[in-house]
C-alpha cells in the first residue's frame, strides 16, 4: 500500500508541477527557481486498533520479564500519545518504575 501511495504522490506532484508551468506561461511570468511542490514520499499507514490489540496480547502472553513489559508499555505510549514531550516524560516514568504498569487495573 505504501508503494502505491508513493507512486500516486509522485504522479500527482509531476502533474501539479505541469499545471503550475502552464499557469506561469499563461501569466507570462517566470516560475521562481526555488518553486517546489511537495508531496510525501512515504505513507505510514498504521492500524492503531490492531497494534493496540497486539500489544495487549503481548502484555498478557505470559512473558513476565520486566524489560519486555516496559518495552510493551513504551510501544503503547508511542501509539496513543502524540506530544513528543509527553511521550518522553511517560517513558522516563516507565524506566524509573520498578514494576511494569498494570493496564488491566487502570482507572478502576
Amino acid at each position: 500500500m505504501n508503494a502505491k501511495l508513493s507512486d500516486l504522490a509522485e504522479t500527482l506532484r509531476e502533474t501539479e508541477m505541469g499545471i503550475w508551468r502552464i499557469f506561469f506561461d499563461w501569466q507570462a511570468s517566470d516560475m521562481p527557481r526555488d518553486f517546489e511542490v511537495y508531496y510525501p514520499e512515504s505513507f505510514d499507514i498504521r492500524d492503531k486498533h490492531s497494534d493496540l490489540e497486539l500489544f495487549l496480547k503481548a502484555r498478557s502472553s505470559g512473558v513476565t520479564d520486566p524489560l519486555f513489559q516496559k518495552y510493551i508499555s513504551k510501544e503503547i505510549v508511542d501509539l496513543l500519545v502524540e506530544d513528543s514531550e509527553d511521550i518522553e516524560a511517560i517513558n522516563n516514568s516507565i524506566d524509573a518504575s520498578q514494576a511494569p504498569i498494570d493496564i488491566d487495573n487502570l482507572g478502576g
